[in-house]
């Protein structure tokens, strides 16, 4: 029997991290991180805040993986009692193989007049353009999927099953907290942002929960990060 995870940590992950992630939108610290970045790394955009726009969110992915491990090592867990089997071999060939789908999808984007922008009816700003832009979002896609599954679908659910809750709130409060962590202006407002988030949090779950294992989440996460490319 898994030990029962304090509510605490629950509530430190699902909860105040993401409200830091609200915070940092709310307050737009993007102009500053913007002046400390140099100017060669910031003009592999044509948007002057694409750089500076992700560095926060990078390092709060990483904030929140970091914690997730303290969290478990604390109730003496690993990753693989959230269903992460950080085998070495294993993880490196997803990680290649999703680097080898986003590099795919960067040829068709750069040597091609294949586009999907037209039927995206804006759902996703800015779009990528520049081959800085494109290489990165290849790092940042595979990045978010592998720390935001692990974090909200792996610990989250995880974390809220041991305290007992039913399915259908084990299930929809690491969605809320997933989505909180998103700036939904990006993908077409309020309500069509929350919606898009809503299904795709639905689907990694229920691939979670189907699979008992996080690579298939992480690597349809990743995926449809990359398809942005196209768009």
């Amino acid at each position: 029997m898994r030990p029962r995870i304090p509510i605490i940590q629950t509530i430190v992950l699902l909860l105040a991290i993401p409200l830091v992630y609200r915070l940092q939108y709310y307050f737009n610290i993007i102009p500053f991180i913007r002046s400390v970045i140099p100017d060669s790394i910031a003009n592999i955009s044509d948007h002057e805040h694409y750089v500076a726009g992700w560095v926060p969110l990078i390092i709060l992915h990483w904030i929140s993986l970091v914690v997730t491990l303290v969290f478990l090592r604390a109730n003496r867990l690993d990753l693989s009692a959230i269903g992460y089997n950080n085998d070495l071999k294993k993880s490196m060939i997803v990680l290649t193989s999703l680097f080898l789908v986003g590099l795919l999808f960067y040829f068709l984007k750069a040597n091609t007049t294949l586009s999907l922008e037209t039927i995206s009816n804006g759902l996703f700003s800015p779009t990528l353009s520049t081959s800085g832009e494109l290489i990165s979002w290849i790092f940042i896609s595979i990045n978010a999927a592998f720390c935001e599954e692990i974090v909200y679908r792996g610990f989250g659910i995880t974390s809220l099953k041991s305290l007992g809750l039913n399915r259908f709130l084990y299930l929809v409060l690491p969605i809320v907290s997933w989505i909180l962590i998103h700036d939904l202006m990006a993908y077409g407002g309020l309500t069509q942002g929350t919606l898009f988030l809503g299904l795709n949090g639905i689907l990694f779950s229920a691939l979670y929960l189907w699979h008992k294992d996080l690579n298939l989440p992480i690597g349809v996460h990743a995926i449809a990060n990359l398809f942005i490319i196209l768009f």
